[in-house]
């Protein structure tokens, strides 16, 4: 039996940069394909649904499976000034996303106008580039 010696401490950088670029390189190559399957099981989805409503149906079933339509509530805001007004006199902000609009306050920054309470932090994310 042969016996692969160990990594030198040395080289474990270099060894976890390359199983990290390979996992990437697989991950992309997924994502690819994956991507291109959404976009047929989005095409089909919508081909079927346009049919069912044509056909004033409900839903449809086959040896392979079904299809229905289920209901599902949801809450939408109709009046948002009237929502806003709500929130600033009641204070339930938790009736909102917490969470801020990057694309706006990068607006704002750029103009120097970023409102009280945010301050502009530099994180560190790990880029991989693969040659």
């Amino acid at each position: 039996m042969l016996d692969i010696p160990a990594v030198p401490q040395q080289f474990d950088l270099t060894a976890a940069l390359n199983r990290a670029l390979f996992a990437q390189a697989a991950v992309d190559s997924s994502a690819a394909t994956l991507a291109q399957e959404e976009v047929k099981l989005k095409e089909a989805m919508a081909a079927l649904e346009t049919l069912l409503m044509q056909h004033n149906l409900q839903g449809a079933a086959s040896t392979l499976g079904s299809a229905d339509f289920v209901p599902q509530e949801i809450y939408k805001a109709a009046d948002w000034r009237a929502f806003h007004e709500h929130i600033q006199k009641t204070g339930d902000f938790d009736l909102l996303h917490r969470r801020e609009s990057q694309t706006a306050l990068r607006d704002r920054a750029s103009n120097n106008e970023l409102p009280p309470g945010v301050r502009k932090v530099t994180i560190l994310k790990l880029k991989l580039t693969a040659r």
